[in-house]
């Protein structure tokens, strides 16, 4: 997919910092699983985006979710019309206007990546130690595997890098180590992460 169009999911009186962030997490997790399954039956279709998002000690994914698209149609075909009619999400969430990326847009570009641990059984101690220590910096949602009946921790890292064409988005719309691409970064919310150069 093309990242050509895009729409804001915000959670509901919300802000970006401060006593406000403690709400959003619940709805924003609940928010990431749906979008999720509709990622899912339409797999490579949506990317995800987090505009608001903060790493470090005051980690966490922001109360925005953004979602990329190649056209506008598919926004709310496949994923507005879903949520609106979704009684666990709907109420708790308010939608931006469906918008085109500027054809030429100039401005920044960003990885948005799972970030993964190794198990606990996994030949790769010393990587396990090492990257539970950088997830500690990294914000995460709790979500359930529906083919495991197990919780895990999905964490976002963000990376600063180039403009991409065509994405190949995973079933959470994020990037792959093996199948890497960035996103436009439109200023709708401030920036609040430090993104290293990948």
């Amino acid at each position: 997919m093309k990242p050509n169009a895009y729409f804001d999911i915000e959670v509901r009186g919300a802000s970006s910092s401060g006593a406000g962030q403690i709400p959003a997490l619940p709805v924003v997790t609940r928010l990431i699983s749906l979008l999720h399954s509709l990622f899912r039956d339409h797999p490579g279709r949506f990317a995800l985006a987090l505009p608001g998002m903060r790493t470090g000690e005051n980690r966490h994914p922001g109360h925005i979710v953004r979602v990329f698209a190649e056209n506008r149609d598919d926004l709310y075909d496949l994923i507005q019309s879903a949520l609106q009619q979704n009684e666990r999400i709907h109420g708790y969430v308010l939608y931006g206007r469906h918008s085109d990326v500027p054809e030429n847009f100039d401005g920044e570009w960003v990885e948005y990546r799972r970030y993964r641990i190794p198990g606990t059984r996994s030949r790769l101690e010393k990587c396990r130690e090492y990257r539970m220590n950088h997830a500690d910096s990294l914000p995460y949602v709790r979500l359930g595997s529906k083919s495991t009946g197990q919780a895990f921790s999905l964490y976002f890292e963000v990376r600063s890098g180039e403009k991409t064409v065509d994405c190949e988005p995973d079933s959470y719309g994020l990037s792959l180590p093996s199948k890497r691409f960035c996103l436009p970064h439109i200023n709708s919310a401030p920036h609040r992460f430090h993104a290293p150069k990948s």
